[in-house]
């Protein structure tokens, strides 16, 4: 198994958002937005832009677009963050 496959896994994309959670709450920030992230042959760990989305059903049909419009994503997933919404 590859570190693309773990990162892939749905308990691992789990424990992933529960730790960015995490790290917002620890830090006295509270969440704003959510963040798009993807991905694609040859990535260590999720990537993503400076995009931000005021809900998680915005970022998700943000994700699946940009799924469909790029051939070598593998997965896609959303992420919590302290950033303002610029969408």
């Amino acid at each position: 198994m590859t570190n693309q496959d773990i990162l892939m896994r749905p308990e691992e994309i789990s424990r992933r958002y529960y730790e960015e959670m995490d790290k917002l709450t620890r830090a006295g920030t509270p969440r704003r937005s959510f963040r798009v992230m993807v991905l694609t042959p040859g990535d260590q760990d999720w990537v993503g832009n400076g995009v931000r989305y005021g809900s998680v059903g915005e970022a998700r049909e943000a994700a699946d677009d940009l799924a469909m419009r790029w051939t070598q994503v593998r997965a896609t997933t959303v992420f919590p963050s302290a950033d303002e919404p610029n969408r």
